[in-house]
């Protein structure tokens, strides 16, 4: 996947999608696959807005069944067997779990029944499906059980816990960039930071989207048939908010990535005490925990991550979760985005603004809120494109994304254990399975090329994921290897040696000057914000603190 300006000089595309988080690179995605020429284009790097403000569940419908809609029920278990057929390296089976003190509907009696019903809708889950990605049945376990997996619980009045099974991404940015990858085998241009700036209408359809590379600082038009919007809160920027009526209300999001709280590899949930009850959701990532999600109004039509929001919000966490002692120093790194709410809360679902709905009559505007069901709405909006462009959509369609063509993932990883054992730690390989899956062996050949140049196991791995990422996967600053290509900078080791290492490599490979590569260096260091550093424990950032 190159990033090509040329490509699309002369070209009249079917599609224009902005906007390349989760939504639009879906929508990229079903558009390709039914044969439509699209641009795709990104005023950052694909999948780092919104997209990057994720708890990583892959929800199969629990939440949607406690208020009884059956239909998104339905639609959540479909899409989480989805992702798990066309991404089987990056999404698996996650055990979830829900303490009940025995209060209201939080009682043994009504989550029994709530888990059976739950079961049945989604008796077909393991159809079809590898053993590695089959669900077990729910279930109740007892009080002493769910204490000794999760001792920071309250444990007066607790009755014990319900038990099923979710689905879990491990690295929902290069889910992204899978879908993206996908749609680009075919007739999808894919271009990150390139800005929609304007517009040419002529009776009352858009001609052209006129951008701006913001890499280059060049103006060009790209001319289209039809443009489906999926910006998000970029809505309101100035060429949304005289295109649409994608305006309304917002609200910011907040989910902490802290200290390992707990050894499970779990999800647990719990709803806090008091008149507002809402529900906080502790789950297991790498060596972290990841703790969400809290919401807060925009200031001024903007949304800053303070240091009184982050603690605010684990006083909260702490109330729910009374012996978890979380504090701020336990704060390692912030996911944070803005996404629509309607009455001061979160939108539970998706809205698809139709051409009908709009006085420009090739446009449409999708505006996402649930990370599982991006899929599914990707394939609603094409089939509403079907009597325009005549074509036929066939509704089920599970062709593996790139990254993810593997049959069985147990087998695939016996095979790189024995292929490349006695080369790297097994550790290590796995690792690069969970995150590159059936691309894995070019990392592998390219780890090899620097080793014979000298590099130690390590350290040619991550030259080697550096190299993909530049050259491959269309990274152009050292963000987007290190927290979007990569997840290198959410490891224990991340610091401020792995950060110059890189940065050289880059510098090497993409010719940067020297004040270029600095000012790289700080865009990194400017993904956390001063709290954040003041309150790291370890020493991987002090030398730049000083």
């Amino acid at each position: 996947m190159k990033r090509s300006l040329d490509s699309i000089n002369n070209t009249e595309f079917d599609v224009v999608i902005i906007g390349a988080g989760i939504y639009g690179s879906s929508l990229a995605w079903s558009c390709s696959r039914v044969g439509l020429k699209v641009c795709l284009i990104e005023k950052h790097d694909f999948g780092s807005g919104v997209s990057a403000n994720s708890h990583r569940l892959i929800y199969g419908g629990l939440q949607y069944l406690m208020d009884l809609d059956f239909l998104s029920t339905i639609q959540s278990k479909n899409e989480r067997k989805r992702l798990m057929k066309i991404a089987p390296h990056l999404v698996n089976p996650k055990k979830c779990i829900l303490p009940f003190y025995n209060k209201g509907l939080n009682r043994k009696s009504v989550l029994w029944l709530g888990l059976k019903v739950f079961d049945f809708i989604s008796f077909d889950r393991n159809i079809d499906m590898e053993n590695s990605k089959k669900i077990g049945a729910s279930k109740i376990i007892s009080k002493s059980k769910t204490v000794a997996s999760f001792p920071f619980l309250l444990k007066k009045d607790l009755g014990g816990s319900a038990v099923w099974s979710d689905s879990f991404c491990n690295n929902t940015e290069r889910l992204v960039l899978s879908f993206i990858k996908t749609a680009t085998r075919k007739k999808t241009i894919a271009l990150n930071y390139v800005e929609a700036v304007n517009y040419e209408i002529i009776n009352n359809e858009i001609k052209a989207v006129k951008v701006k590379d913001l890499i280059s600082g060049n103006l060009f038009d790209i001319n289209t048939k039809f443009v489906i919007n999926s910006s998000g809160y970029e809505s309101n920027s100035l060429f949304v908010s005289n295109l649409s009526h994608n305006t309304g209300e917002w609200i910011g999001g907040i989910n902490l990535v802290i200290s390992k709280l707990y050894d499970k590899d779990f999800t647990i949930g719990l709803r806090s005490p008091g008149k507002d009850s809402k529900m906080y959701v502790a789950t297991s990532w790498n060596n972290f925990t990841i703790i969400g999600t809290e919401w807060y109004n925009l200031d001024s039509n903007n949304f800053e991550v303070t240091e009184d929001k982050c603690l605010q919000f684990i006083e909260k966490f702490n109330k729910t979760f009374p012996n978890a002692n979380v504090s701020g120093n336990d704060i390692l790194y912030v996911f944070s985005g803005i996404i629509p709410a309607r009455d001061g809360k979160a939108l539970k679902k998706e809205r698809i603004l139709a051409e009908s709905e709009h006085e420009i009559s090739n446009l449409i505007d999708v505006i996402g809120v649930q990370y599982t069901t991006a899929a599914g709405v990707s394939e609603k909006v094409v089939k509403m494109l079907s009597k325009r462009f005549d074509f036929t959509w066939i509704s089920k369609n599970f062709k593996q994304l790139v990254g993810g063509e593997i049959k069985d993932l147990n087998e695939f990883i016996k095979y790189y254990y024995n292929t490349w054992g006695n080369r790297y730690p097994k550790k290590l390989i796995r690792n690069v399975i969970n995150n590159y899956g059936s691309e894995s062996e070019n990392i592998f050949q390219y780890a090899e090329e620097f080793r014979r140049k000298g590099s130690d196991i390590d350290e040619s791995i991550l030259f080697a994921k550096v190299f993909f990422a530049v050259e491959n996967e269309m990274a152009l600053k050292l963000t987007d290897v290190i927290f979007r290509r990569t997840n290198i900078g959410f490891t224990n080791e991340f610091g401020e040696i792995q950060i110059e290492k890189i940065a050289k490599f880059m510098q090497q490979r993409c010719n940067w000057t020297e004040l270029r590569m600095k000012n790289e260096i700080a865009g990194v260091y400017s993904y956390y914000p001063d709290f954040i550093k003041k309150w790291t424990r370890n020493n991987n950032f002090q030398q730049s603190e000083n």
